[in-house]
């Protein structure tokens, strides 16, 4: 018998298999041989500026992935704002 929380659970599951199948590098807006764009934008002044410290964070942590060689060879471009 399907309750609601199977019926969400399998429908949950179709949706993140759908979204994996749509990255994929060769045709990926963003992604050159030697480069991955990621764009975001994060509250770095105002009432929530606090929350521009995960921004900040982010940003260190794509700094220290390039220092180590990149993924796949490729540099992180993370375009903050």
């Amino acid at each position: 018998m399907l309750t609601r929380r199977s019926t969400l659970a399998g429908g949950l599951a179709a949706a993140g298999s759908a979204a994996t199948r749509r990255a994929r590098a060769a045709n990926a807006p963003g992604v050159t041989a030697t480069e991955i764009k990621i764009g975001q934008t994060m509250p770095y002044s105002g009432p929530v500026s606090n929350y521009g410290t995960i921004g900040r964070a982010q940003q260190a942590y794509f700094a220290m992935i390039n220092a180590q060689g990149g993924i796949n060879g490729r540099t992180i471009n993370l375009i903050s704002r």
